[in-house]
């Protein structure tokens, strides 16, 4: 599996990089029929990688079942590692090694351990998405419909040490693009119709509505005008919203288009564009209690204590909470200094947290929470 997890950090798959996420996609589907006997259904995009979910039963017979989920896609663009693979005795080092590529191993080896040991319980059903890091569309509509017959979900997104995810914020990105009046800043009478000014403003009305515990609003990225004796006349504003509830969902949304629709400098207009997934991964009961039964297991293994964890980073366990359906999240082995060139994985977790996901499974009474 060492190997296997090699081979996959070596396919470089950025967001962006359809040819290289739908490489990996096609290593994962080879793996599930050869060494798992896994039913293969895939949701293709033109832009975007394919999704492929993979089923210990036919698709149509999947009730009650366990959703083990991790993403193909990473974020550094091809040719931002050389090396693109680093290792040694404690670590394994390289472009989603650990998010989310070390996740897709842990849940490749849970799933060969539960038909090794002849488990038949429930249904397994491995989900590996295209597009989670750029929130990009199919997630909303791979998660839906794959989801529909699962008892649980667990995300082996990247692991902290002696921690469980319970709890996520919902990450929007809204786009504001502005048009203004171009013009020779020489000949101006009056104040210009600037599109960087609209921009500016809006972004400080958005941050402005940030309290950073249930919303939190930050312009990540500006683009606009094309010479300094020039008024701009279009710019691009990218603003990421973070929210940390289902019942504050509706309020930001309210304040996106509230300020979309604001016309602060004359003479301007703008087109609104959100994407990413609007649903926070709520704190419920049922995550707690997922939570405490697999920090259970780990102490019966031998290993240390889960602690429950809300996080302010979003992942798609947020769809198994929008669909009510109990979920912890960041179960993956530990991860290092994800999303940046020192990115690494904790290689003698892989294994620990694999055992700990069987024995959960394994063990899942009945009745859940």
């Amino acid at each position: 599996m060492i190997d296997f997890w090699r081979k996959l950090v070596l396919l470089e798959s950025p967001s962006d990089h359809k040819a290289g996420v739908d490489a990996v996609g096609q290593l994962l589907a080879q793996f599930c029929t050869q060494r798992l006997g896994y039913h293969l259904r895939w949701l293709e995009d033109k832009v975007y990688g394919n999704c492929l979910a993979a089923c210990s039963c036919p698709f149509e017979e999947y009730k009650n079942g366990i959703a083990i989920s991790a993403h193909m896609d990473t974020v550094h663009a091809v040719g931002s590692f050389d090396p693109v693979l680093e290792e040694d005795d404690t670590y394994l080092y390289g472009p989603g090694a650990g998010d989310c590529k070390g996740g897709i191993v842990m849940a490749l080896m849970t799933a060969m351990a539960l038909k090794e040991i002849g488990y038949a319980e429930r249904p397994i059903k491995l989900l590996f998405a295209a597009d989670e890091e750029s929130g990009g569309p199919t997630g909303k509509v791979f998660y839906p419909r794959e989801l529909a017959g699962s008892a649980v979900m667990l995300n082996a997104e990247s692991g902290i040490q002696e921690k469980i995810v319970t709890g996520r914020k919902a990450s929007l990105i809204a786009v504001y693009d502005i048009e203004g009046e171009a013009a020779h800043v020489g000949y101006l009478t009056d104040r210009p119709k600037s599109a960087i000014r609209e921009a500016a403003k809006k972004l400080l009305a958005l941050e402005d509505a940030s309290d950073y515990h249930m919303l939190t609003f930050v312009g990540g990225v500006i683009h606009g005008g094309t010479v300094a004796t020039s008024v701009p006349g279009s710019c691009s504003l990218q603003v990421n919203v973070r929210i940390r509830d289902d019942s504050a969902v509706e309020k930001a949304i309210g304040i996106l288009e509230e300020v979309a629709q604001t016309t602060y400098v004359p003479g301007t207009s703008c087109r609104l564009t959100i994407r990413g997934n609007r649903v926070p991964m709520s704190e419920r009961p049922e995550n707690l209690w997922l939570c405490q039964r697999f920090s259970q297991a780990s102490e019966e293994l031998g290993y240390a204590p889960y602690e429950p964890l809300f996080s302010g980073g979003a992942s798609d366990a947020a769809y198994a909470s929008g669909a009510g359906i109990p979920v912890i999240c960041a179960s993956g082995p530990v991860v290092n200094f994800q999303h940046t060139r020192a990115e690494r994985v904790l290689k003698c977790s892989m294994a620990e947290r694999a055992k700990v996901h069987v024995k959960v499974i394994a063990e899942l009474p009945d009745r859940l929470g």
